[in-house]
């Protein structure tokens, strides 16, 4: 049986998206249950472990750091997937019945 190969860009925008949950002042930035849902979706997937999670949720620190590389680019995920979100969520009230996300990895948008 051949190996799946996970996207490690994939994975690295699911666990900005945990660590980014652990920061106070984007509880109100990120869509209500992505955080979670992208934690679900990881384990169930066998990508990463609840031990792992945890890890990852404690974090945050390290991907702030890398932000003196470029400036913006740790919050920029969680303030994407807003407007993403919302953009959808507008089209979806509007009666769209269909999502198409291309280069999906870990998004729990379509979910």
């Amino acid at each position: 049986m051949k190996q799946i190969q996970i996207s490690r860009t994939a994975r690295k925008v699911a666990f900005n998206i945990i660590a980014l949950g652990s920061k106070n002042e984007m509880q109100h930035i990120l869509p209500e249950g992505i955080v979670q849902a992208t934690i679900q979706l990881l384990i169930s997937s066998r990508v990463a472990s609840k031990a792992t999670i945890r890890i990852v949720a404690k974090m945050a620190w390290v991907y702030e750091a890398f932000d003196c590389i470029m400036p913006g680019q740790f919050r920029a995920f969680g303030y994407r997937k807003a407007f993403c979100e919302k953009r959808v969520r507008g089209r979806h009230a509007c009666g769209a019945t269909q999502v198409l996300t291309l280069g999906a990895g870990f998004d729990t948008l379509g979910w």
